[in-house]
């Protein structure tokens, strides 16, 4: 009885979220085989091997889905939420810093800073 108040107490001290790392492969285009590392300041709600969202706690690089012949990798503040689709690619993040993405407005490609909406294809909805 005295351990389990113990670790009772260990717990609470520790606070009701605790940081976990997830790491998942992700099939970019159909062909590149990328890995995504995120450390996240609660458990991850799970879709199968990925998790669907979490917030970060600390910056991540993660990969959008992509049409065009290069992986884009996309780094993503610490402390908001990010989104996955179901395949591990990015689907929604705070960018750390302004970066070039591929955008539906304008067409083709633009900076965006903020947060980023990423479709199934990888194209960018910027805020």
């Amino acid at each position: 009885m005295r351990r389990v108040l113990l670790g009772l107490i260990g717990v609470m001290a520790a606070g009701p979220s605790l940081a976990e790392t997830y790491s998942f492969t992700t099939v970019v285009n159909g062909m590149w085989h990328m890995q995504t590392l995120i450390h996240c300041t609660e458990p991850a709600r799970m879709n199968g091997r990925v998790p669907e969202r979490c917030i970060l706690s600390e910056p991540a690089t993660a990969y959008a889905n992509t049409k065009f012949p290069r992986v884009y990798d996309i780094i993503c503040a610490a402390g908001h939420p990010i989104v996955f689709h179901p395949n591990g690619t990015l689907a929604y993040c705070k960018l750390s810093y302004e970066q070039a993405l591929a955008t539906h407005e304008p067409p083709g490609f633009a900076h965006c800073f903020g947060y980023a909406t990423f479709d199934k294809d990888g194209i960018a909805d910027c805020d």
